[in-house]
């Protein structure tokens, strides 16, 4: 995947963190940086923020769904994910609370920036009292919480220009 990637020209990448279920090394983030002709690009990893996937680093053995509080049902056709109360500080915590959260976890490896997704599916969920839509969501449109050094989280479809990065 990586190495197919490295051989285009396109200006930027925005990419899974995830090839499968194996997260992208920081040597293939790298590679990702430049393009067939040589030149850098920027690359952006995308963060689903409104599911927790038992496959992530972050998940704990004891967890299931309702516990902790903020785990929500299985997404219906993945039940290795479930939404989450995206909102809920125990969760903002882990993706954006220090140095070791999930979104600091990935500027380290290098990404320019994070497109963040997943809320706008789990607010449908939760707004239809745990009823799935039957429709595709549409990617995210809410700001993120906190910024990041090196890079501005960017919220996916969200209107108007990126923020510009944290100096």
């Amino acid at each position: 995947f990586v190495l197919k990637m490295h051989e285009t020209n396109y200006d930027l990448m925005i990419v899974d963190v995830l090839n499968g279920r194996k997260p992208l090394s920081k040597r293939a983030v790298e590679t990702l940086k430049y393009k067939k002709i040589g030149t850098k690009r920027l690359v952006f990893a995308i963060a689903n923020v409104g599911t927790a996937a038992s496959f992530q680093y972050y998940w704990k053995p004891t967890w299931r769904e309702g516990s902790p509080g903020w785990i929500s049902a299985p997404v219906r056709d993945d039940p290795d994910r479930y939404f989450v109360q995206f909102w809920r500080p125990e969760w903002q915590r882990i993706i954006t609370g220090d140095t070791k959260s999930y979104i600091y976890g990935l500027i380290a490896l290098g990404f320019d920036g994070v497109i963040l997704e997943g809320m706008e599916e789990a607010y449908r969920f939760f707004e239809t009292g745990g009823q799935e839509p039957e429709e595709e969501p549409a990617a995210a449109a809410a700001p993120a919480s906190a910024p990041v050094p090196a890079a501005a989280p960017v919220p996916a479809a969200a209107p108007g220009p990126a923020p510009a990065p944290p100096r």
